[in-house]
């Protein structure tokens, strides 16, 4: 009895073991996964039913080993810098506050980042690209519709590089408890290439939103 009680004490410590190996590997899974080095602003537009429009812009750039997601702030706060750092499995929230450094760390895991999971999906989607086609900004893309309950979509999506929209969508996602709809959202819509342009015209009086993807910057 006693030496078949250590061996299922071994067999419970072998799992503990693998558990810990496979959440602290995750991250580094998740790096192995994404392709795409360089950099892009990402520019949205919300027009709300009364007539006020919201901008903003977020610049991400995509380095060997992390993820840099700035959030360019407006009128009198500052920007705030996220580093998705992939090799120490950490968030880092650094902005300049009056002249004073300050910031935070997050460890890199579900709870903290709820979109952790989607930032390496690159699914294929089968699109139909005979709606219409040009160009923007030199770089070749398609015309994709799309619906939900909530929006209809008009998509300009692009396979030059490879990246999804929710890809860049899930680093919108940190915090404990942070929500996941835009991610959902455009789970729904079914579509998993990158659009350089994308109209959501909403169907229950909220927002309208446009966003666009400018400037972009490949790292051969």
């Amino acid at each position: 009895m006693l030496g078949r009680g250590v061996k299922i004490r071994k067999l419970l410590l072998n799992i503990k073991i693998g558990i810990l190996i496979f959440v602290f590997q995750l991250p580094l899974c998740l790096l192995a996964q994404q392709h795409f080095v360089g950099s892009f602003d990402l520019v949205s537009e919300q027009t709300y039913k009364n007539g006020n429009v919201r901008h903003d812009t977020l610049n991400y750039s995509f380095e060997v080993d992390k993820t840099i997601m700035t959030i360019r702030a407006r009128g009198n706060q500052p920007d705030m810098k996220m580093i998705f750092d992939f090799a120490d499995s950490t968030i880092k929230t650094e902005f300049v506050m009056r002249g004073k450094p300050g910031g935070y760390t997050l460890p890199m895991n579900l709870e903290y980042w709820p979109g952790m999971n989607r930032s390496a999906s690159k699914e294929h989607t089968d699109i139909d690209k005979s709606l219409e086609s040009r160009e923007i900004e030199g770089i070749d893309v398609y015309k994709v519709v799309a619906s939900s309950n909530d929006y209809d979509a008009e998509l300009w999506v692009t396979d030059k590089y490879n990246l999804s929209m929710l890809q860049v969508l899930s680093y919108q996602s940190v915090g404990k408890g942070k929500s996941k709809k835009e991610l959902e959202l455009f789970e729904k819509f079914k579509l998993y290439n990158l659009p350089l342009i994308m109209k959501l015209e909403s169907k229950n009086g909220k927002a309208d939103v446009m966003i666009r993807l400018i400037n972009f910057s490949e790292v051969d």
